[in-house]
């Protein structure tokens, strides 16, 4: 499945580069809008690409927060704005977080 994906996505010749991510097994997924270090916005779902999807209505928290539910990913955002500054943040699971994706925030929300 795999190969015939990246076999069709290179016959096309509109598409300049593939960008293969290893599967992360989650529970819950995710994004987050890192403004500042007092200002993160944070939007997460049960159900697999729905809220990047926009199908879903996602469970919504502001960083930062004393939830201890948001400790383990308020601490790695905090790293990754501190490298990256502003960031749209893709990730999975709350209480063992992973990052697949993070890229500069591109419009006003």
């Amino acid at each position: 499945m795999v190969s015939a994906s990246i076999n069709k996505a290179f016959l096309n010749l509109d598409v300049d580069e593939v960008i293969v991510q290893e599967y992360v097994a989650a529970k819950e997924w995710g994004v987050a809008f890192c403004f500042s270090e007092k200002s993160i916005l944070v939007e997460y779902s049960s159900e697999f690409e729905g809220v990047t999807s926009g199908t879903v209505n996602p469970f919504t928290a502001l960083l930062p927060t004393t939830c201890p539910r948001y400790k383990k990913l308020e601490q790695r955002l905090l790293k990754i704005h501190a490298q990256f500054g502003s960031s749209d943040i893709e990730f999975v699971n709350l209480e063992e977080p992973q990052f697949v994706q993070v890229r500069p925030i591109t419009r006003d929300i």
